[in-house]
């Protein structure tokens, strides 16, 4: 339920510049607010992962992100407005898409797996 809690918070940052994070269960009573800037900073490791993925997978293979026709952006994470402006940064912001973030992958695996049916 705290999961649950905190989860509700990261997606209404992804549109509010803040969130409460309210749980309860049993004796434990959380209430705590949160901004988009304080969130940013608590996942700034994370997002600098995802940076150097990025340009380490440049740097493999010697393209850059104008070689890029269209990014597909998927789930929850890709909401987060830190994300969506390294992406619109490496890649611009006309190659994004953002079709189906949520079932793309599923949607995805589930064509290719009939390719092996």
């Amino acid at each position: 339920m705290l999961f649950q809690a905190i989860e509700k918070a990261k997606c209404e940052l992804s549109s509010l510049l803040s969130s409460v994070i309210n749980f309860e269960d049993f004796r434990l009573k959380i209430r705590e607010n949160v901004s988009r800037d304080e969130f940013e900073r608590f996942i700034t490791p994370d997002v600098q992962k995802i940076e150097a993925c990025i340009d380490d997978m440049f740097k493999q293979t010697g393209i850059s992100g104008s070689d890029v026709d269209v990014v597909f952006l998927t789930g929850g994470s890709s909401y987060i407005p830190i994300i969506k402006r390294i992406i619109t940064k490496r890649f611009g912001g006309e190659k994004i898409n953002h079709t189906n973030p949520f079932t793309s992958v599923a949607y995805g695996l589930g064509v290719s797996g009939n390719l092996y049916i």
